[in-house]
């Protein structure tokens, strides 16, 4: 409103006075709408004209700040500096607002372009700043105080305290509304959050800015890029990287350089951690199987070995009945149990080399490395009627029995069969369709109650039910 007033006087019908006066009040109208000025061209008629007729120190000291303010807004820092450190020169002992504002203004600088070892430095410009401002009572003692945070923020050492310090002084400035000073206590609140590696809150800082309608300056959009890459959000600092202003000075190309580049390397190694976690993920799972494997082919080994110590020992009965035979040459009691033993033997043995040649494994599919179904044993009809044969011819009437009993099937009567063969549980489970060793064993205790032989193995089973 009042730049649009400014703006609206023929300043060729000023004096010269008056006209100094009026781009002194422009520059100043500007700087609190921020308006980012183009040229010192402005400035420069009220500097050039207080310069020449030095009545007014409070005048000059105003056009000297507002030319330094104005080079700082274009990014001219060094001139910028030239023209604050001849304001601190003239106002040395003398007027303490201007001395003030002066150091103020030479630290912010400072502390955004200065090297780490400079920081000392850079306090002591605010702490002179903050006395000058305490000696003449002015509301710019809350700035100072902030920007003091801001020079031991640099130092790396009291983040934390910073951070208090610098959300107090934010409620202060909203008390006064002074929202340019408010928009600087939040950028540095941003920082402070950052160098504490609080990301989301340094971001949430910096859209704080941007709320109050302040437009966000290269040092803004940096530090919103560098929270965006520290919390992996990529796209979002690409985003931000396309829309940051050019770069200026050398520096600026450098840091903005730096910025794209470790943005690429962040992305580069998001990729790499995938693929690291992935070839982990896929050497886990082929270890996994690999010692599933292992220990499948020991189980199979061990079945192998069971079927045969379970041949070994039938061959051994038979040799061991045989002989016996050969030594009894009357045609005793015992001669003729003898035989009976040993074609019941025979008959076990011939019935479990049958067995023994059905069994195959299955090939090493996820199947049968993850499950017991590796096993396959073809089962036809004509081992069946040979297992039933060899029961009654040694168990007569037994197979009737038992099947008449209520709640027994076929099925539970070809478990006892087998039973009495002694082969293992995993190969009963499979000529009996049943899908665990485990199952066969509660299913065995089931027949058992049904048969009222709880206690009873499979040969007792029968011989209790044969006539």
């Amino acid at each position: 409103m009042m730049l649009d007033s400014l703006n609206a006087i023929d300043v060729t019908t000023l004096s010269p006075h008056n006209r100094a006066y009026h781009a002194l009040l422009t520059s100043q109208a500007m700087y609190k709408a921020y308006i980012t000025p183009t040229s010192d061209s402005i400035i420069n008629v009220a500097y050039n004209y207080w310069t020449e007729h030095r009545y007014s120190d409070r005048l000059y000291m105003r056009a000297l700040l507002y030319k330094a303010n104005a080079l700082e807004e274009m990014q001219q820092l060094d001139s910028a500096m030239i023209y604050y450190k001849r304001v601190e020169q003239i106002t040395e002992g003398g007027d303490p607002y201007y001395h003030g504002m002066a150091l103020l203004r030479q630290a912010e600088i400072l502390s955004r372009t200065t090297v780490r070892p400079e920081v000392d430095k850079v306090i002591s410009k605010f702490e002179q700043a903050r006395k000058d401002f305490e000696s003449c009572d002015s509301t710019l003692l809350y700035q100072a105080g902030v920007d003091q945070v801001c020079g031991y923020f640099y130092n790396r050492k009291n983040v934390d305290s910073a951070i208090i310090k610098l959300n107090r002084s934010i409620d202060i400035y909203k008390q006064l509304h002074d929202t340019t000073s408010l928009c600087r206590s939040c950028f540095y609140l941003a920082t402070s959050y950052f160098e504490s590696k609080q990301y989301r809150n340094a971001i949430d800082a910096v859209h704080r800015v941007a709320e109050m309608g302040r437009p966000l300056d290269r040092n803004r959009y940096y530090l919103l890029i560098r929270a965006h890459i520290r919390l992996g959000e990529l796209d979002s600092a690409q985003i931000y990287i396309a829309n940051c202003p050019k770069p200026v000075t050398p520096h600026e190309r450098m840091y903005y350089s730096a910025l794209k580049l470790e943005n690429a390397a962040q992305r580069n190694s998001q990729l790499i951690k995938w693929v690291t976690i992935a070839v982990a993920a896929v050497v886990a799972l082929l270890l996994v199987l690999a010692v599933l494997a292992y220990l499948n082919r020991r189980r199979r080994k061990s079945l192998l070995n069971q079927l045969e110590r379970l041949r070994q020992h039938s061959d051994d009965q038979i040799q061991r009945l045989t002989e016996a035979l050969e030594s009894h040459e009357n045609d005793t009691a015992d001669t003729k149990t003898l035989q009976a033993d040993l074609v019941t033997q025979q008959g076990r043995s011939d019935l479990v080399n049958d067995v023994i040649n059905m069994l195959t494994f299955a090939g090493p599919k996820k199947s049968s490395i993850m499950s017991r179904r590796d096993i396959e044993i073809n089962v036809n009809e004509g081992f069946w009627e040979k297992l039933y044969q060899f029961i009654d011819g040694v168990y007569p009437g037994a197979r009737k029995a038992i099947c008449s009993v209520d709640g027994v099937n076929e099925k539970d009567f070809k478990e006892i069969c087998l039973e009495v063969l002694d082969l293992p549980l995993p190969v009963i489970a499979r000529m009996v369709d049943s899908l665990t060793p485990h199952s066969v064993s509660t299913r065995r205790s089931l027949i058992r109650k049904k048969l009222d032989a709880a206690s009873l193995t499979g040969r007792q089973v029968l011989k209790k039910y044969s006539t």
